[in-house]
């Protein structure tokens, strides 16, 4: 799905969501925004709390 939406690294995805529909909405860290190296799972605990 990320593919079909243009992402070819995960490094580009700021978040996705995963729709009740089974799509995924998909948004891009702006262009000139600079990216950090992606670790989704101190990513996940982060936002939780």
């Amino acid at each position: 799905m990320l593919r079909v939406g243009g992402i070819r690294n995960m490094g580009e995805v700021e978040f996705a969501i995963l729709e009740r529909t089974g799509d995924l909405s998909i948004f891009k860290y702006d262009e000139n925004k600079r990216v950090r190296k992606l670790n989704l799972i101190n990513e996940a605990i982060t936002k939780k709390n």
